[in-house]
């Protein structure tokens, strides 16, 4: 493993994810005061941006797999996602430009969406060696790691900048956004420093669109359990069970939508859950205030602390007591950890009901369990499921699989939009109704738990 090579790519995340969340954490806001669209609409525009975002990681994985190879894919979109972030800068200055900020938060979508899985996987083909399976597995946690300082670092440090004074006004939209486009810029910059030093595969359009046609007609046929071998003639066996791979791993990817169904949800529905809680605690003699959105803050702060801890601490005993966590199990945990957060989401939604009717607030630090809770499961899944997902992935199509791994984030979040459209309690007489939707959620994330551990069984039957 050439470190030089690994530091570079995982730095270029991290200035990449820092300009993404930075952009994302205050977007709303923007649209809201600066220009001065409703909550509806605002809220619109942020989740068909970020609904793109993860759409176009599938034409991302294609143009990489198909045309480009990932290198190039990595650095072309870069650019195209740099000149998003100027369009949108510039529309914070010339508020009167919406078709501007439009085009702009378009580029960002396909740029950012487009190299999502294309890096993870171009970092992976860096590795090579005896102990490439260890190497991986640094790679991708400190991989993740990346991801998660430059999360924590923008959302804290970008609202900061929208609420300096500049040309006369209260906020200044155009310093948040212009410093997270400078990082996207450095993380252009320190991928293109290395360019000699890669390893780049050269795409094979011809096996790509063989794989996509085999897998199709596998999943589509009228037996689905049939071995490859039966379906293939002899000197087509090692393909065909390339097809059947994939076909294995796509079938692990829709419980995942479940998790990503209730993670998510930190965003909103929790949010929606601490304003009706009091946000001023004190610790030790000093009295903190500590906004409702800022929770999400923790999710972030967890997981670095969480990353050393499950790979150094709690995988080696659990190991060490005689437990084996396959990798598929230790997602289905991450989906059942995921669902404990939203059980203990909806007691802490009772006890905010029974504290009210006392006149009385519970401290918003009463979410702390739960956004820890939830972030032990995301370590477990999201962490794994990288890793996961390009080992098991053939070789020609690791950035595809990666994109549909991604698009599972996609599909979680749809069925949020689907649930709360058909709204099955708007007919209950109930002032909890918040507590049952979260158990109702739970209780969709414990039958993925199920279904994810019972394809476990079969997936490593079939191996």
């Amino acid at each position: 493993m050439n470190k030089k090579v690994m530091l570079l790519i995982i730095c270029n995340e991290f200035c990449e994810r820092y300009c993404f969340y930075g952009y994302r954490s205050i977007l709303f806001a923007f649209l809201r005061s600066e220009f001065l669209f409703t909550k509806k609409k605002a809220t619109f525009i942020v989740h068909m941006f970020v609904l793109l975002c993860y759409l176009f990681t599938l034409v991302g994985g294609m143009i990489s797999d198909m045309i480009l190879g990932k290198y190039k894919t990595i650095l072309y979109l870069s650019i195209l996602y740099f000149t998003g972030t100027t369009f949108v800068t510039y529309s914070s200055v010339a508020l009167n430009s919406a078709l501007v900020l439009y085009a702009g938060l378009f580029m960002i979508a396909l740029g950012t969406g487009g190299i999502k899985p294309c890096v993870a996987a171009f970092g992976g083909d860096q590795i090579k060696g005896k102990e490439r399976e260890k190497d991986l597995t640094f790679f991708f946690n400190f991989f993740y790691f990346a991801i998660n300082l430059g999360s924590m670092l923008s959302t804290f440090i970008s609202p900061i900048l929208t609420n300096l004074e500049c040309e006369g006004k209260k906020t200044c939209y155009p310093a948040a956004f212009g410093s997270s486009s400078v990082l996207l810029l450095l993380s252009i910059l320190l991928f293109y420093v290395g360019s000699s030093l890669y390893v780049k595969h050269i795409p094979k359009v011809s096996d790509f669109l063989t794989q996509i046609s085999n897998v199709f007609s596998m999943l589509f046929s009228f037996d689905r359990n049939q071995q490859p071998s039966a379906i293939a003639e002899e000197h087509h066996i090692e393909q065909a069970d390339e097809n059947y791979n994939i076909m294995r791993i796509l079938k692990l990817f829709g419980p995942i939508t479940f998790f990503w169904m209730l993670f998510d949800q930190q965003a909103t529905t929790w949010v929606e859950q601490g304003f009706k809680m009091k946000n001023t605690s004190m610790i030790g003699n000093t009295n903190i205030k500590i906004l409702s959105s800022q929770m999400q803050t923790f999710n972030s702060i967890f997981i670095l602390l969480f990353i050393p801890l499950f790979s150094r601490v709690i995988y080696p005993f659990i190991e060490y007591i005689g437990i084996k966590l396959t990798p598929i199990k230790k997602m289905a945990c991450g989906i059942f950890l995921a669902s404990v957060s939203f059980i203990i989401s909806a007691y802490i939604e009772h006890m905010i009901y029974i504290a009210s009717l006392k006149g009385e607030q519970m401290s918003i630090l009463w979410q702390l369990p739960q956004y820890l809770i939830l972030t032990a499961g995301e370590i477990m899944l999201n962490m794994t499921g990288l890793e996961f997902a390009y080992s098991e992935a053939p070789e020609s199509m690791k950035t595809l699989i990666l994109a549909c791994w991604l698009l599972t984030v996609t599909f979680g979040n749809f069925f949020v939009i689907l649930y709360s459209t058909v709204d099955i309690l708007k007919f209950v007489d109930t002032q909890e109704s918040e507590k049952y939707n979260f158990l109702i959620y739970a209780s969709m994330g414990l039958v993925a738990t199920y279904v994810m551990f019972k394809l476990e069984k079969g997936y490593n039957k079939s191996k």
